[in-house]
This record gives C-alpha cells, sequence and structure tokens, in this order.
C-alpha cells in the first residue's frame, strides 16, 4: 500500500495484493480521495440484510419503513 498525497485536498492511494496461491498474477488498484468539505459529517452506515437504512445521493440516511 502506498499513499501518495496530491495536493492539500486530495491523497492517492494505491494497493497491491500478491497471492501465488490465490492470484495468478498481482492485483492493483488506485483510489483517489478528497477531503470532506467544512461542516460535513460522516455517518455510519452498516450494510446487511433487512437493513432499513437508505443513503440517499446526497450522502443523508433515511429510515424506510416500508422496505
Amino acid at each position: 500500500m502506498r499513499p501518495t498525497k496530491l495536493t492539500p485536498d486530495f491523497f492517492e492511494l494505491e494497493i497491491t495484493l500478491q497471492d501465488p496461491l490465490a492470484l495468478a498474477q498481482p492485483w492493483s488498484s488506485v483510489r483517489r480521495y478528497q477531503r470532506a468539505p467544512a461542516g460535513y459529517l460522516a455517518q455510519e452506515y452498516n450494510c446487511f440484510e433487512g437493513n432499513k437504512h437508505r443513503v440517499n445521493e446526497d450522502g443523508t440516511v433515511d429510515l424506510d419503513l416500508d422496505y
């Protein structure tokens, strides 16, 4: 894993997995992340069967009782 700070508000994470027993060749992925805006509140979200919390497009969470 190699994190790289690109700018004060962006960083990049490069991950490479090597497991010759499970993978035919190394697997790599690069992801870029942006700092959340000031005042943004990250909410916890659990993914499990029967979860009645829906994440909206704006990142807020609603309780879906008609699920």
